[in-house]
């Protein structure tokens, strides 16, 4: 049972394009899970019908998601944030990475969202709960239990021998951590 990737990360980009976003990076992270590769690579796909790609120097993949791999992540890109085409957005690997994202940007004096968008693979509570609601898409942690309890109780379960590969909606929720593109 899982969120619907493809899915999560199309809606994050059709949030970001339409606020002006054409730049946009990625802070990845849990770099030896299979979850990873799946939501980079729908990221990219996400991109391309729009003529978008990930440029490799605004791309990180980290061995942990946590905070303070985000606040690391978002500190080795902003060497990078005097170019021309530094992206205006990024998208994380997770709420957690987004929120540690912020917190190297505020130290740096940078506003989120007027001077850099946020934006995560994901939805928690976290995403929603605080000063900073992270945008954000995939399926909420409670969708996933309540899924889980169904089938565990036998509805919705499959024939007999058989397994049910579940994959969930994993709908949009903007927080107020993006804004439109600030032009550079």
């Amino acid at each position: 049972m899982l969120g619907n990737e493809p899915e999560a990360l199309t809606e994050i980009v059709r949030h970001l394009f339409n606020l002006g976003h054409q730049r946009i990076g990625w802070l990845g992270g849990n770099a030896s899970l299979g979850r990873h590769d799946a939501r980079l690579l729908a990221l990219t796909s996400a991109l391309a019908p729009l003529g978008l790609a990930l440029d490799p120097r605004y791309t990180i993949v980290l061995k942990e998601a946590d905070r303070a791999e985000g606040a690391e992540g978002m500190h080795a890109m902003m060497r990078h944030a005097r170019r021309k085409d530094f992206p205006t957005a990024f998208v994380t690997y997770n709420t957690q990475m987004a929120m540690g994202a912020s917190l190297t940007l505020q130290r740096v004096g940078w506003k989120v969202p007027r001077d850099m968008s946020l934006a995560s693979a994901d939805v928690s509570r976290l995403s929603v709960e605080g000063v900073l609601r992270i945008t954000g898409a995939g399926t909420s942690p409670d969708k996933l239990g309540e899924a889980a309890a169904r089938l565990v109780l036998g509805l919705g379960q499959p024939a007999e021998g058989g397994y049910t590969d579940l994959v969930l909606p994993a709908p949009l929720v903007v927080g107020n951590s993006t804004g439109p593109a600030r032009a550079r």
